[in-house]
C-alpha cells in the first residue's frame, strides 16, 4: 500500500534527479521526506497491527480487557489512518514537483505539512499501542462508584 509506494517514491527520488531536487528546493528534500514518512507511517502501522491483534485475543476470553484499550485504540486508528492520507498527498505533491506542474510552493507546504505530521504526530503510534495492549490494569482498577 502506501507505505511501499511512498519507499518507492523516495528511492526514485534520491538525490541525483535534477528535476525533482530542484523543484523541492534542495537535493534530496522530497525524497528524504518520503522516506522519513513512509517509515514513521511504517511504523505506525505495526503499532495499530499490535493493537488490533491483542482486542482480538482478548474480545471473547476477557472483553473488559480488550475494552480497556478502546479510547487509545481509535485515537490510534485515526492517527495512522490520517497519516495515510498525507502520505498519499505528499505522493502527489512530489510526482507534480518532480513533473513541474502545480503551485511548486503550495506543494512544498504539502509536503513540509506531511513531514512535520510523520515527526510530531505519527510518533503517537506506539504510546498509544502501549495504552491499548498494556493499560488495561490500570483502568480495571479503576472503581466505577467513585465516578
Amino acid at each position: 500500500g502506501c507505505v511501499r509506494e511512498l519507499n518507492e517514491a523516495g528511492q526514485a527520488l534520491r538525490p541525483g534527479d535534477g528535476r525533482a531536487a530542484e523543484a523541492a528546493g534542495g537535493p534530496g528534500e522530497v525524497a528524504h521526506t518520503l522516506l522519513a514518512l513512509g517509515d514513521r507511517l511504517h511504523q505506525g502501522c505495526e503499532a495499530l497491527e499490535r493493537s488490533i491483534a491483542h482486542i482480538a485475543g482478548h474480545a471473547r476470553s476477557d472483553p473488559r480487557v480488550a475494552y480497556a484499550g478502546s479510547v487509545p485504540y481509535l485515537m490510534l486508528a485515526g492517527l495512522v489512518l490520517a497519516g495515510w492520507q498525507m502520505g498519499r498527498a505528499a505522493l502527489v505533491a512530489a510526482r507534480q514537483l518532480a513533473a513541474a506542474q502545480g503551485d511548486a510552493s503550495f506543494l512544498r507546504a504539502k509536503l513540509g505539512t506531511a513531514r512535520f505530521y510523520g515527526d510530531h504526530i505519527l510518533t503517537r503510534a506506539h504510546g498509544l499501542a502501549e495504552s491499548v495492549v498494556a493499560g488495561a490494569p490500570g483502568t480495571l482498577a479503576l472503581d466505577p462508584a467513585a465516578f
